[in-house]
């Protein structure tokens, strides 16, 4: 058997990607995200007709004890909640991929900036459709062991000191099994009947452990804020339009961000204060606003990505030359 007659054998979890694998999942990640934020977009224009035909179709309504059949409002009716069901999907899963895309693309630029390889097992890590074995998990980003000691504390408590309404007797629920699902761990329990962590390998689990409260909180990355990714790029010496681009695209990821968090918090006061004055209504406007700036936040993250892509070979030629 001649050398070209081997088999190229698979790639392992801990193996470093080349240039040319980083640019194909790259570049794979560009047309699925591309796909579902155009697929999205058709949902919500779908949805948004549907919705306007509720508002120009006269309002029906049975005398109270009779039944009137109406197929075709029924058949609408139908039609709606389909719309609705496939805009949430395709929201979700733009949201997912658009993470990942901007995830991996970091990687791929802090691999380029500093020579750390970035792995197989990494860049699958926020995978929305795969699975990893417990060996991969353990390739990826670790659980503080702090962390995951106060989760075993908090499930131990609930186990055995949980309160039941039928003796009255222990402890309220501490939401051991709730802190554990946010660290990315699941529980089992023994053949003896005590509950023990594990670390979760569902894509969902992976994205927490991976992401923290950037996903919980905003369905977004863990990124680099862009102070840090100058900081990193300047000591490169990386070309100046390379580190205005990246700075532009991170800026408006953190401001479609800080959107998020204004809102919330702007939501929250007036629902405490409200008195129904023009400045109220200013202020619900301003929070209607913010709230269309962090819907925006899948188009933005995949704005940073390609931006990200993009300027990549260039980091990589600095790289050589250096």
């Amino acid at each position: 058997m001649t050398t070209r007659d081997v088999p190229t054998p698979p790639a392992t979890a801990a193996q470093a990607m080349s240039d040319a694998e980083i640019d194909h999942i790259l570049q794979a990640l560009a047309d699925a995200c591309d796909y579902l934020l155009a697929a999205h977009a058709e949902a919500e224009r779908s949805l948004a007709a549907l919705s306007a035909e509720d508002d120009q179709s006269p309002m029906h309504s049975s005398p109270t004890g009779t039944v009137r059949p109406d197929p075709l409002s029924s058949l609408h009716n139908q039609r709606t909640i389909f719309a609705e069901n496939a805009e949430e999907d395709y929201q979700a899963a733009t949201q997912k991929f658009t993470a990942w895309w901007a995830d991996v693309a970091t990687c791929a630029v802090m691999a380029a900036l500093t020579r750390t390889p970035l792995t197989h097992a990494r860049a699958a890590a926020a995978d929305p459709g795969g699975r990893m074995d417990s060996e991969e998990l353990a390739l990826i980003a670790p659980i503080p062991e702090a962390q995951r000691q106060l989760a075993e504390l908090a499930v131990r408590m609930d186990h055995g000191l949980s309160f039941t309404p039928e003796s009255g007797s222990g402890l309220p629920s501490v939401s051991g099994q709730e802190f554990a699902e946010r660290l990315g761990l699941a529980i089992k329990v023994t053949p003896d009947g005590q509950p023990v962590l594990v670390d979760d390998d569902t894509p969902e689990a992976r994205r927490r452990r991976l992401w923290g409260e950037a996903w919980l909180s905003h369905k977004a990355p863990l990124l680099p804020t862009t102070e840090e990714f100058v900081h990193v790029l300047t000591s490169a010496e990386a070309p100046s339009e390379t580190v205005d681009a990246i700075t532009e695209a991170s800026r408006a990821v953190e401001a479609a961000v800080a959107a998020h968090v204004r809102a919330n918090e702007l939501t929250d006061q007036l629902e405490q204060e409200e008195t129904g004055t023009a400045e109220d209504a200013q202020a619900w406007a301003e929070v209607n606003a913010l709230w269309q700036r962090f819907d925006a936040l899948p188009q933005v993250l995949a704005a940073y990505a390609r931006v990200l892509t993009t300027q990549l070979p260039a980091l990589r030629r600095k790289r050589q030359a250096n």
